[in-house]
């Protein structure tokens, strides 16, 4: 029988949780992270798991739940101290740092992904969803920018530029220094 744990313990174990999922997920992926391992990694006898997750999914969910809110809220907070197009490229910038740190929250046609996906519920993918529509409407809802050309085009192109992310090992220099010249000269072709 799995022992008692007190508040604070669980707090520091659901990070705990949160951190080696996070970490085994990028290394390894969805389908090869197994409740055992990362209850190895934690140090706690696997029953133990579930009195923090119903199941592995439950755990993942919440890993990419917290990355999406981290990255809409650096976002926010930049635009909120520069609001300008040179904030929403700084912004922008910064998002794409984010999403290499955590690629399994941009790669979803990731074979991995998808099998992730598909374990969740209705709900749970429609909340990713959601997160991820918002982000896209922050973008084009500052009153300090009006569009140069259609919203969904300068969403398409954006998304195919966040994209590059899945071809950083191909490219002969570095993703970061070419995702800055995009995004500069993106953001002053499609912003006024």
């Amino acid at each position: 029988m799995p022992k008692g744990f007190t508040i604070e313990e669980k707090r520091i174990l659901i990070e705990k949780f949160k951190n080696a999922c996070s970490q085994s997920w990028m290394n390894f992926g969805y389908k090869k992270t197994s409740v055992d391992i990362l209850c190895q990694e934690v140090g706690i006898a696997k029953g133990s798991f579930y009195t923090f997750f119903k199941n592995k999914e439950e755990l993942f969910f919440q890993v990419y739940r917290d990355a999406q809110d981290r990255i809409f809220s650096i976002f926010e907070a930049i635009l909120k101290d520069n609001p300008s197009k040179e904030g929403l490229s700084k912004a922008l910038k910064a998002v794409f740092k984010e999403y290499e740190k955590s690629t399994f929250v941009f790669d979803t046609k990731n074979p991995d992904y998808l099998n992730f996906n598909n374990k969740l519920s209705l709900e749970q993918r429609q909340e990713i969803d959601a997160q991820t529509a918002r982000l896209n409407e922050e973008i084009f809802s500052q009153s300090f920018l009006s569009l140069k050309i259609d919203k969904d085009l300068a969403i398409s192109v954006l998304f195919a530029t966040m994209s590059t992310i899945t071809h950083k090992d191909q490219l002969p220099v570095d993703i970061e220094q070419v995702f800055d010249f995009m995004i500069e000269n993106l953001v002053e072709a499609i912003f006024e």
